[in-house]
């Protein structure tokens, strides 16, 4: 299953992140059109109590409230667990809505991985987007706090580091990002 986490609060962006263009589409879609791309199975949108406009464009994901992102991406990854263990996937795909360079090959890569497979950036920590076998979902689910997933995949001893263009791993968090792509825009 994948899920696509897209509950951050943005309050360095100034709210409705996702829903800002990027080269005519939202900054949200791009995740989610790289994965269909890449021939992965819609899944689930992880958004706050606020439903992001992008969400309207991919009916075949089924979009779950996180009531309270305040608590930060470890409250989103928990859920996407809670989402994967109901419907007995073998496996989770985690993927950001704020990281619109992330390209199909990459998702295929990280996805094929045999086991627990991650993102290697470029300071050496490893990263969404990740694959998480369901043997490991109760301990990222424990294990997963306000930063996210990035300290269980990296002092996990079997994890795949999946080696990636720098360039792609490019998120938005302020407004001057958008300019990275040579266009910006409200929704």
């Amino acid at each position: 299953m994948t899920a696509v986490l897209a509950a951050g609060l943005a309050t360095r962006f100034g709210g409705a992140k996702l829903d800002a263009i990027i080269r005519g589409a939202f900054v949200g879609s791009w995740s989610i059109n790289a994965l269909e791309e890449a021939g992965l199975t819609a899944g689930i949108i992880i958004v706050g109590p606020q439903r992001p406009q992008f969400c309207n464009l991919h009916p075949k994901w089924n979009c779950i409230i996180n009531a309270e992102p305040e608590a930060g991406i470890g409250s989103s990854i928990r859920l996407a667990v809670h989402h994967a263990e109901q419907m007995g996937s073998d496996a989770l795909l985690i993927a950001l809505a704020d990281m619109p360079m992330v390209t199909p090959d990459h998702f295929k890569q990280v996805a094929a991985a045999q086991g627990m497979a991650a993102t290697r950036y470029n300071d050496g920590s490893l990263g969404v987007p990740a694959r998480i076998p369901q043997k490991s979902f109760s301990d990222l689910a424990d294990s997963c706090g306000q930063r996210g997933a990035s300290e269980f995949l990296s002092s996990h001893p079997s994890v795949q580091a999946v080696q990636v263009d720098p360039a792609i791993l490019v998120d938005i968090d302020t407004p001057s990002d958008l300019s990275l792509f040579g266009h910006s825009g409200g929704g």
